[in-house]
């Protein structure tokens, strides 16, 4: 990171260097980021007149299904549409397994 920071911007390179890299800062700044923005939707849809719930299967790159699942929420004629969780899905995909 420090190389690239020389090339693409010098200047900030003392800034780069006070960053902590170790992997208790890196999960402890993810599980922040996940809590605000589990807090930023939480707020948001609390204020939601109304709501519907999508699901849509896929599979990854390892063969894996993935069930994604959205809400979409109305509030004063603004509609918001928001990823709330992308759920592997052991063995088949069929809707009897992703309702049950």
């Amino acid at each position: 990171m420090l190389e690239v920071c020389d090339i693409l911007c010098p200047v900030k390179k003392n800034e780069f260097e006070k960053i902590s890299l170790s992997r208790r800062t890196v999960v402890r700044r993810i599980e922040m980021m996940a809590n605000d923005i589990k807090t930023t939707l939480t707020d948001r849809m609390a204020g939601f007149e109304s709501f519907s719930i999508a699901l849509d299967e896929t599979t990854d790159l390892s063969d894996t299904a993935q069930l994604a699942i959205f809400i979409r929420g109305d509030k004063e004629f603004a509609v918001t549409v928001e990823l709330l969780v992308l759920q592997p899905l052991k063995g088949t995909a069929t809707a009897e397994d992703i309702f049950i």
